[in-house]
């Protein structure tokens, strides 16, 4: 499955919010640095769906706040 994810980073805590079927807002504290806000992201989203990290995939929008991330084993 595959969701569109818009960051907000150096947030004072780590959510997972959904805004519509297939979009969710990630806040994360890590800062967009060195790809700190990527693993945080990755880190939340597998806990908010009781995924492996390794099943989290983000794979469009490297350094963009608007992302596309793939779930492997999610449906909806």
């Amino acid at each position: 499955m595959k969701i569109q994810v818009i960051v907000k980073t150096k947030s004072r805590t780590t959510k997972v919010v959904q805004l519509t079927a297939s979009v969710y807002e990630v806040h994360v504290t890590a800062p967009p640095i060195e790809g700190k806000a990527n693993l945080a992201v990755i880190d939340a989203l597998s806990d908010h769906f009781h995924l492996h990290k390794n099943q989290v995939l983000i794979t469009s929008g490297f350094t963009s706040v608007n992302k596309v991330v793939s779930l492997q084993g999610v449906t909806l």
